[in-house]
């Protein structure tokens, strides 16, 4: 889908070209954020007050948002966030979820061109901030970068499909991406640990 055409527009439903107009928005926002402005500061009441109401959400009110302090800790912190875990398995599910409602407003094609446009959208102002971010102290791992900058990819690819299916505001994909706009890298959950760089 051109996304600067607007003859792709012909034909959509209040409802659809509602959704589209939200992920067109969305794609300028992703190039104009802070990414990973805040990282290794303490976390701030609106951060913990957003990462708290994230994980009620997720289904883990018992969980605690904890500050990582720097880029060591960031990449211990990804390395421990198991693949497999209850809470990789839930956001696997609300993917999923998701996925089936989008694809009720739109077909496969016009839904995996419209995500990828965001992805393309955010991928080099996120790999440039993940640079400049990576250069304000020593890191000996480049592995915990490319970390950053999926997971990052994926906070907006995630924030495209609640739009692209209508889903409630206070999604746990929607919550997550606005600690990114905030300038953190949420990694995820380790036992009942919420760890945010």
């Amino acid at each position: 889908m051109d996304h600067d055409d607007d003859d792709d527009l012909d034909g959509l439903d209040e409802d659809q070209l509602a959704a589209l107009t939200a992920i067109r928005r969305l794609g300028e926002v992703v190039e104009r954020m802070p990414w990973f402005s805040r990282i290794g500061e303490p976390l701030d009441e609106t951060d913990r007050a957003l990462a708290q109401r994230y994980l009620d959400m997720l289904g883990f009110p018992d969980a605690t948002p904890v500050p990582v302090m720097d880029w060591a800790e960031a990449g211990d912190a990804a390395s421990s966030t198991d693949l497999n875990s209850e809470a990789w398995e839930v956001e696997e599910q609300l993917r999923a979820d998701l996925s089936r409602e989008a694809l009720m407003q739109f077909d496969e094609e016009s839904l995996s061109d419209t995500l990828s446009f965001i992805a393309e959208a955010a991928g080099p102002q996120i790999v440039e901030a993940t640079a400049n971010a990576a250069s304000l102290w020593p890191i000996e791992e480049p592995e915990v970068i490319e970390a950053a900058t999926g997971a990052a990819v994926q906070a907006c690819y995630q924030a495209a499909l609640v739009l692209a299916a209508q889903a409630v505001e206070d999604h746990p994909f929607g919550l997550k991406f606005r600690l990114f706009e905030r300038g953190r890298w949420p990694i995820g959950l380790s036992g009942r640990t919420f760890n945010i760089f």
